[in-house]
């Protein structure tokens, strides 16, 4: 009977320490491991996303461009008023401004005389254009004998009976004092001979000199001369 009960004590005492060991010392398991042993779904853990830096725009450093005026239109130039000169002897003619003079020099004792027309202006600089001509087979002299101080500039070509002529102008301090057409130098065309030149008649030096404006006078004359059929 006492073996008996022995036993019985050294079963109960090997249960209850079975007991303790289930209840306090498992092994613990993390919410994730017993929510999966429980079938429950549960969330992977976010990765973190790196962003790429924020790019800031870049400041242009360079003045913003300024807006151009615009040119205004070129004054179209009036001749519808001018006047027509003709020589019948040498067979041309030419056209020029009403408010210039016309002088044909016709006596002696210049060296040029019936060889020679003038159309000038008293304004400003009072700019003369002389047109010298000859025929071909004439012995006439209608070459200028000097052209003054300053310096002979080519400045562009402007056309004469169908063929351009070199502009030479004279410049004294920076001032238009004449132009040479062809540089002053004989013209030949078919049967006639021509010289053309503008120069300054007012005061040399101190006057303003030639303006564009009677640069483009005198150029237009000399394109309009025209031969008479």
């Amino acid at each position: 009977m006492r073996s008996v009960l022995i036993r019985f004590v050294v079963v109960l005492g090997a249960l209850m320490l079975l007991g303790c060991v289930a209840d306090g010392d498992a092994p613990a398991v993390s919410g994730t491991a017993r929510a999966a042993s429980q079938g429950v779904a549960t969330a992977a853990p976010a990765t973190p996303v790196a962003l790429p830096p924020s790019v800031a725009p870049a400041l242009s450093t360079e003045p913003a461009p300024t807006q151009e005026e615009p040119t205004p239109p070129a004054t179209p130039f009036d001749d519808a008023r001018w006047l027509t000169y003709a020589n019948a002897r040498y067979g041309f003619t030419f056209r020029y401004p009403a408010d210039w003079a016309l002088q044909e020099v016709t006596e002696p004792p210049h060296t040029m005389a019936g060889h020679l027309v003038q159309v000038s202006s008293d304004a400003g600089a009072q700019p003369c254009l002389s047109i010298g001509f000859k025929r071909a087979d004439e012995a006439q002299w209608i070459t200028r004998t000097g052209v003054g101080s300053g310096d002979l500039v080519p400045m562009g070509v402007v056309a004469f009976l169908g063929e351009d002529v070199d502009r030479v102008v004279l410049v004294l301090e920076e001032r238009h004092m004449g132009v040479l057409y062809n540089g002053a130098s004989e013209i030949a065309r078919h049967d006639l001979v021509f010289t053309i030149s503008l120069d300054v008649r007012g005061d040399v030096a101190r006057g303003p000199g030639l303006t564009p404006a009677d640069e483009e006078v005198a150029d237009r004359i000399v394109v309009s001369v025209a031969r008479i059929e």
